[in-house]
């Protein structure tokens, strides 16, 4: 895995965020920030500017991650509005099963909902799913996609709760 390309444009003890082909990933490490947010921002302007609209955003989500709080809730739906023109989807990968992922995926619809995106946002439980919508909605290719997320986060995130059976392949 050595030869996956993907540049990381920050690391921080509570996140990295990453970019890769027209995506802008960032992984969660420990809690929710607006820093983080900032830098996932800045690092979508550096690949709009390279590549041009229709990017992706991917963020991972770790098990028993804690809810964002006021300010970084902010970051996320002005984030959100900032970049709506340039955005083909967005997409949020739960490293986990059951209520807590419904309660992430409640606040990351409602932001959604409150920055009222035009583009298209989903979110998973783990790589593989995230992988074929990408390729069945925009044909994206999903070796790529698969190779580069479970690289990144085996090297960034791998002691993270719920990363081991997230980065499985599918059966």
């Amino acid at each position: 895995m050595d030869s996956i390309q993907y540049k990381i444009e920050c690391d921080r003890p509570e996140f990295v965020v990453f970019t890769f082909d027209r995506y802008v990933g960032l992984i969660w490490k420990t809690s929710t920030t607006a820093e983080g947010v900032y830098e996932t921002m800045y690092a979508f302007n550096r690949v709009l500017a390279e590549k041009g609209t229709g990017l992706f955003v991917v963020v991972v989500v770790p098990k028993n991650l804690d809810k964002p709080d006021t300010e970084a809730m902010i970051a996320i739906r002005q984030f959100l509005k900032d970049v709506a023109p340039d955005i083909k989807a967005s997409i949020v990968i739960h490293m986990d099963t059951g209520w807590r992922v419904s309660i992430v995926r409640a606040v990351t619809s409602t932001l959604a909902w409150m920055a009222q995106i035009p583009f298209q946002h989903k979110g998973f439980e783990g790589i593989t799913p995230a992988t074929f919508w990408l390729r069945d909605m925009f044909g994206e290719d999903p070796k790529l996609f698969y190779d580069v997320m479970r690289a990144a986060i085996e090297k960034y995130a791998k002691d993270l709760p719920g990363i081991d059976e997230s980065t499985q392949e599918a059966g």
